[in-house]
């Protein structure tokens, strides 16, 4: 089930996707009108999400702290953001920005 997220709520929604599913293992793809889907990284735990109204930026924060790898990626001029949650808890947030969409799956679900 995909739940889309009023933006009003942003910033507490992904602090409460942080709380659920930090730790968890993702792949981060992004999909653009000019390159098709892009995979970005693939294996890295979930550290955070958060929403800058101000900028209107969302921030993803990935690691891998045996390999000490830390990865962020910022995200500008999102439009909408969307949780898909299977019944054991949630799968992928997707996040859209222009025309465009960052799509960040947890793997190990």
């Amino acid at each position: 089930m995909n739940v889309t997220i009023s933006r009003t709520e942003w910033a507490s929604a992904l602090q409460e996707f942080t709380r659920r599913n930090a730790g968890r293992r993702t792949g981060l793809e992004e999909d653009n009108e000019w390159f098709g889907a892009q995979a970005q990284e693939s294996g890295l735990l979930l550290r955070g999400l958060s929403f800058d109204p101000r900028k209107n930026e969302v921030e993803i924060m990935l690691e891998d702290v045996e390999a000490s790898i830390h990865f962020t990626r910022m995200i500008p001029g999102v439009t909408a953001i969307d949780i898909e949650h299977l019944s054991r808890g949630d799968a992928a947030i997707r996040i859209a920005h222009g025309e465009n969409q960052t799509l960040l799956r947890l793997t190990d679900v």
